[in-house]
């Protein structure tokens, strides 16, 4: 009988599960975010990056196998190219803000 090391498959699909709920509640929180029109290519591209974990995270959860590293490379990959399309927007909101004469702090005060 193959009992997977002591996985509990059954748990581990669920709680990817729950994850990738969460996410997709993250993911419509944003793009739900009101966005001026000077700002809407940054959020377009917060939006994208949003899309692309999620649809990786369900990827992950559909094909998820116990002791299989491979199966999160395209997770780790889509979370790069996420990760560096926030950073496409953090920089562009600060760029915007020094055009304006604002810093971050200004925003949070």
């Amino acid at each position: 009988i193959l009992t997977d090391g002591g996985c509990d498959r059954q748990a581990a699909v669920l709680t990817l599960g729950d994850f990738l709920v969460r996410v997709g509640a993250l993911t419509a929180g944003v793009g739900q975010l009101p966005v001026a029109i000077v700002l809407r290519p940054l959020g377009e591209l917060y939006v994208e990056a949003a899309e692309r974990e999620e649809r990786a995270l369900a990827a992950l959860r559909a094909s998820w196998q116990p002791f299989d590293a491979e199966v999160y490379q395209p997770l780790d990959l889509e979370r790069s190219t996420a990760g560096k399309l926030r950073r496409q927007v953090a920089v562009g909101l600060q760029d915007l803000l020094e055009s304006v004469g604002l810093n971050t702090s200004d925003l949070v005060q």
